[in-house]
Order: C-alpha cells, then structure tokens, then sequence
C-alpha cells in the first residue's frame, strides 16, 4: 500500500490512462481493499493501471492493479486495488521524473519559429546530436548539452519511449554546470497533440513502476 493516503469518493471522476490513452471514468463502489470503477473499454484482469485523481487543489499520479470485472445494472465494472504507488503531480507541470535516458536534439536557427514538428524542414533531422536527459515530464523534458540554448531558442527532439517521437521543443531556461561546463537545458514541448502526451504520461508511469520495484 502507498505511503501517500489519498480520499475516494463514490462518484469521483479519475483519469485512466490505458494503452496511451487517457479515459474520463468514476469511481461506483469503494471496498476495503479496493474500488470499482466504470470502464467503457476493455482492462485486463491481473494489470498495471494508472490513474489520476484530485483532491482539493491536489493531484495525484496513482498506479493500482485490475483483480476482477462484474456487471451491476448493465454497467460493465472493473475492480481495482487499492494503489501501491501514489505520487503527487503538478498538473500544470505534470509529473517529472528523474531519469537518465539516451536522447537526440537539434537547436533550430536564432530567430526560427516553427508552428508544429511538421513545419521543421527534413534536412535538420540530419543535424541531430546525441545527449542524456535528466528528467522527462509530460509538459517537457530537461536534457545535458554542450553547447548553450539560450531560452526563447527552438529545439527538435527525437525521444524513444519504445516507440520513436519526433518533438518540437522550446528552451525555457539553460544553466551552466561550472564544474562540467556542460549545460542544463530545460525544454518546453510545442503544440504536442494530446495522444502523443499521453504516450510520454504512460512512459514516465511504467520507468516509474520499473524504479519502485527496482528499490524494494
């Protein structure tokens, strides 16, 4: 059980997230040792979930497994265990987490502006350099570069969540490391589409479950 103790409520509203996409249900029933919920969509007995839930003014990020299924007047119910990790996020900023991963980024000419990934001309994916990041959210990642990406500056980003993505990114601060002399460049991803958020939101949550079961 999670050291963080959360409060439910019959008919709360949680987001699930569930194969990179994110589902609007409510809790129906709350048990002892676990909780049922409406499910629209088919979740796997013996699972991983992850969901979101608020409150007050608080989020947070929970991760609980599916023990079971029934039908109650001809709602399909999924029963849910009660979470074994539970962190709080800053929906605004999302929940960021610390972990150094092979990334590849290209900064974009001074005074560029691009709308969408899709507007960046081909020929700049050939420019791309390899790098490591420090943390990666769903709202942006901060990664280590040699050179200095002044804020303001443009920056693409090829990410590999099991899959490949192909972001553009905005640097929004970039700090020197005097004893490295590398940098730090916290990156801002621009118009990311919801679905692909939400590939990254359900990334973070499984290298999340790897390190909590990793450190017991």
């Amino acid at each position: 059980m999670a050291d963080i103790k959360i409060k439910m409520s019959i008919n709360q509203k949680i987001e699930v997230i569930n194969h990179n996409k994110k589902y609007n249900c409510r809790i129906q029933d709350i048990k002892e040792n676990c909780f049922l919920i409406d499910a629209p969509f088919l979740l796997l007995h013996d699972t991983d979930i992850e969901f979101l839930i608020s409150n007050d003014d608080e989020v947070f990020a929970c991760s609980s497994k599916i023990i079971g299924h029934k039908k109650e007047n001809n709602i399909n119910l999924s029963i849910i265990s009660m979470p074994y990790s539970v962190m709080k996020v800053q929906r605004r900023e999302y929940y960021r987490l610390t972990i150094a991963e092979p990334i590849k980024y290209s900064s974009l000419p001074l005074g560029k502006h691009y709308k969408s990934i899709h507007n960046v001309p081909a020929e700049i994916f050939s420019k791309l350099k390899t790098s490591v990041t420090i943390d990666i959210s769903g709202g942006g990642v901060k990664i280590i570069t040699n050179e200095n990406i002044a804020a303001g500056r443009y920056v693409i980003l090829e990410m590999d969540i099991g899959e490949t993505l192909d972001l553009l990114a905005v640097s929004i601060r970039c700090e020197k490391d005097e004893n490295s002399k590398q940098y730090r460049v916290s990156l801002k991803y621009v118009k990311l589409d919801n679905r692909t958020r939400d590939k990254i939101i359900s990334y973070i949550f499984m290298k999340s479950r790897e390190l909590i079961k990793a450190n017991k």
